[in-house]
C-alpha cells in the first residue's frame, strides 16, 4: 500500500498542479479581454469627448461672429482633433499591450503546469521503478495473502 502511494501521490500531485494552472491561465485570458475592453470604452469616450469639445469649439467661433472656414478656427480643430486621436489611439495600445502581458502569463502559467504534470508521472515512474525488488515481494505477499 505505500508503495502504491508513492507512486500514485506525485502523479495525482502533477495532475492537480496542472489542473490548477490551466484554471489560472483561463483567469488571466478573461482579465486580458477585460483590459482590452476597458480600453475600447476609454477610446470611445475620448472620441466621444472630443467630438464635444469641437461642437463647443464650431458655437463659440459662430457666437463670436467667426467662421468655421477661418484659418484659425480650422487650425484649432485640427489640433484638438489630432490630439484627441492621439489620447484615443494610446488607450487602445496601452491597454492591448496590458492584455498581451497577461496572456503570456497565461501561456506561462500553463507550460509550468504541464512541467508539474510531466515531473509528477516522472517522479511516479521514478518511485515505481525505484521500489521494483519491494514491489515483487510485495506482489508474493499479496499472493500469499489472497491466494493465488
Amino acid at each position: 500500500m505505500a508503495q502504491a502511494l508513492k507512486v500514485i501521490s506525485p502523479v495525482v500531485g502533477g495532475f492537480g498542479q496542472d489542473r490548477a494552472a490551466r484554471y489560472e491561465a483561463k483567469q488571466l485570458e478573461a482579465q486580458g479581454k477585460a483590459v482590452e475592453a476597458q480600453g475600447t470604452r476609454q477610446a470611445e469616450n475620448i472620441r466621444r469627448n472630443v467630438q464635444g469639445i469641437l461642437g463647443d469649439l464650431t458655437a463659440a467661433t459662430v457666437a463670436q461672429g467667426g467662421s468655421n472656414s477661418d484659418p484659425g478656427a480650422i487650425r484649432r480643430a485640427a489640433k484638438i482633433e489630432s490630439r484627441g486621436k492621439f489620447n484615443e489611439e494610446a488607450a487602445l495600445f496601452g491597454a492591448g499591450e496590458q492584455a498581451a502581458g497577461l496572456r503570456n502569463k497565461g501561456r506561462a502559467a500553463r507550460f509550468q503546469g504541464r512541467i508539474a504534470r510531466n515531473q509528477g508521472i516522472m517522479q511516479g515512474v521514478g518511485n515505481f521503478l525505484s521500489s521494483g525488488k519491494d514491489a515483487a515481494s510485495a506482489g508474493s505477499s499479496m499472493l500469499k495473502v489472497f491466494g493465488g
